[in-house]
């Protein structure tokens, strides 16, 4: 019996270096209600205009790092976003996925062409907004849903 209080000693002082380890929760983790609005744009090269067009989709912040998923992975069209926001509310995202119609496209490419862009932005406890950098106008904005599940 003397030697299960020091099996439970060793037990807590080998499972609180990983607990240390644990980046502590931030002020934005949470549920997020995105919302992704491009504008018509004309295309430079071929005076088309690919229209605009609207997803909403629903991410999480999780020790200041954010994952949100439109469609289906790997689906046309679909898109991940992935990001960071600092304690002070600067983001910066990563959005990777496939085209829609060509009519909503850039230059027109088939439905499942790989995209990527960039975009930055600001958040506050409850809200963010972020711009797209490249290719076309797009607006991002971020209406935070909930705390967040349990860690």
């Amino acid at each position: 019996m003397k030697r299960l209080p020091v099996v439970l000693v060793l037990c807590a002082a080998l499972a609180a270096p990983a607990a240390a380890q644990r980046p502590p929760p931030t002020r934005f983790d949470g549920m997020w209600e995105v919302t992704v609005v491009c504008a018509d744009v004309e295309d430079p090269n071929t005076r088309a205009v690919a229209r605009g067009y609207t997803w909403r989709f629903t991410g999480e912040v999780k020790d200041g790092r954010f994952r949100g998923q439109y469609g289906e992975e790997g689906a046309s069209p679909s898109m991940l976003l992935l990001g960071r926001i600092t304690e002070e509310g600067t983001a910066a995202f990563r959005a990777t996925g496939k085209s829609a119609n060509p009519d909503h496209a850039v230059g027109r490419v088939p439905a499942g062409t790989p995209f990527r862009y960039t975009a930055d932005g600001r958040f506050d406890e409850t809200r963010g907004s972020a711009s797209r950098n490249e290719t076309r106008p797009c607006d991002l904005t971020f209406t935070k849903r909930s705390t967040g599940a349990a860690r």
